[in-house]
């Protein structure tokens, strides 16, 4: 049995990270409620700090503010035309309102969102800041499919009919 996520410790644009998830059969998380959001984040919160933060580099440390703050990308879209956020896999739009904190979205031109894992002590976890989606400013979660494979290819028949060769990898 495969992963069932991949987290990118690398600060790098909204529509990289859909781009590189959808390469590997994954997506970028996008919340329907706020439960489900709540959920992924406390979940999320878990995986970035079970790091060990004096070993890594310093490009993955660059997902961290202030310390234990990670900052991940939501995986939905603004159509700033209409006002209107969407997730970019069904092309559906989001009836959910979003988990946005303070005056956030805060730009109108602000076309993709990130959460911050900060440990709020409201009631209600409201922690969406929005962004460019342009913008090399989160690292990601990908949720994979459950048993997604990869393939090796390149070996030509001679060598994989003679011998036997591992060709189905999971991620």
């Amino acid at each position: 049995r495969g992963l069932s996520d991949i987290v990118f410790y690398q600060l790098r644009s909204m529509n990289f990270y859909q781009d590189t998830c959808n390469a590997i059969g994954g997506a970028l998380p996008v919340y329907d409620s706020q439960g489900s959001f709540e959920e992924h984040y406390k979940y999320a919160r878990n995986r970035f700090n079970s790091i060990d933060k004096n070993s890594m580099s310093f490009q993955a440390s660059k997902c961290f503010f202030r310390g234990d703050e990670a900052r991940f990308w939501v995986g939905m879209k603004k159509d700033v035309a209409r006002d209107m956020w969407t997730n970019p896999y069904t092309k559906e739009d989001i009836s959910y309102p979003g988990a946005w904190y303070g005056d956030e979205p805060s730009d109108s031109n602000h076309d993709c969102a990130h959460v911050w894992t900060t440990n709020p002590s409201d009631e209600i976890l409201r922690s969406w800041y929005s962004a460019k989606c342009s913008d090399r400013s989160s690292c990601a979660i990908c949720k994979l499919k459950e048993g997604n494979k990869i393939n090796l290819k390149g070996l030509c028949p001679p060598d994989y009919e003679e011998q036997e060769f591992d060709i189905q990898y999971f991620i």
